[in-house]
């Protein structure tokens, strides 16, 4: 999500959580490293040759130009990943009136829900615990998810049939 390219030394602050865990080992060594994440500004995504990648991440990401938009959406037609993670970066219109658009968000986000401080805790709602993407989370006494409370949230409405809703907060 960051618009610029990294300054020499400071890295990308937003990506080093999901950078950490796509590499839990040191990095340096490759000792039982599965992933080799490449970790690049929005800036220069248009430099980047998707086909040289099972799965592209935008994490965060504000917008994007038609352009690579495009690009995007022909690279997952073709079976390739792309996995979207929404933050206060990202732009409510780029999701609905581009990506949506796009084919590539099947879904209509809603303006970012924040939880007040002086209110009761809103928790997550696991709908589908079974369901591959989230089963070793939720996993019976490996629950990670147990006593999470959410302090902000991008309500989501889908605009496609073949969607299903995997985790929801407890509010709905």
């Amino acid at each position: 999500g960051q618009r610029t390219p990294a300054l020499p030394g400071a890295g990308y602050p937003a990506a080093a959580f999901l950078t950490a865990a796509m590499e839990p080992v040191d990095p340096s060594t490759g000792a039982g490293t599965l992933v080799s994440p490449k970790v690049i500004s929005a800036a220069d995504a248009g430099r980047l040759r998707f086909e040289d990648y099972p799965i592209v991440v935008l994490n965060d990401v504000p917008l994007l130009p038609a352009e690579i938009v495009a690009r995007l959406r022909d690279y997952t037609q073709r079976g390739n990943g792309l996995w979207i993670i929404l933050g206060p970066r990202t732009e409510q219109s780029f999701l609905n009136e581009t990506l949506n658009k796009s084919g590539l968000f099947p879904a209509v986000a809603g303006k970012i829900v924040d939880v007040p401080q002086d209110a009761a805790p809103v928790g997550v709602d696991i709908k589908q615990p079974d369901n591959p993407a989230i089963a070793l989370v939720t996993a019976a006494q490996r629950n990670a998810l147990a006593g999470v409370a959410l302090r902000a949230w991008w309500p989501l409405k889908s605009t496609s049939s073949a969607v299903r809703t995997i985790l929801a907060t407890t509010t709905g």
